[in-house]
């Protein structure tokens, strides 16, 4: 998907490349979530590497900020149907990123 691209860019070595990558995933992520939905993971994943990246603090604020968002979206059922957490494969398939991304930027 797109966001295997940014996350790329997100671990460039040119500050304006991590910038300009996460200035659409923000846009995307901020405007237009429904679309996120069939890449959700690959978006967290990329949110998670923007959060990491070593150019720009604000940059990884954001990111952190948008995994929340991503997060409580999942909670509130807007990702799929329901709000009832399971072990479900489904469940785990998008709560592992999500927590272990946010584990990694934490920790």
């Amino acid at each position: 998907s797109m966001f295997l691209a940014f996350s790329a860019a997100a671990c460039d070595h040119y500050e304006a490349i991590v910038a300009l990558g996460f200035e659409v995933v923000e846009w995307i992520v901020r405007e237009h979530f429904n679309l996120i939905l069939e890449n959700f993971v690959d978006c967290v994943n990329c949110l998670a590497k923007n959060g990491a990246n070593m150019h720009s603090v604000n940059i990884s604020m954001k990111a952190i900020d948008y995994l929340q968002l991503c997060a409580g979206e999942l909670a509130r059922g807007r990702i799929f149907s329901t709000t009832t957490f399971s072990d479900s494969k489904k469940h785990l398939h998008h709560w592992f990123p999500i927590l272990t991304g946010l584990s990694r930027l934490v920790g």
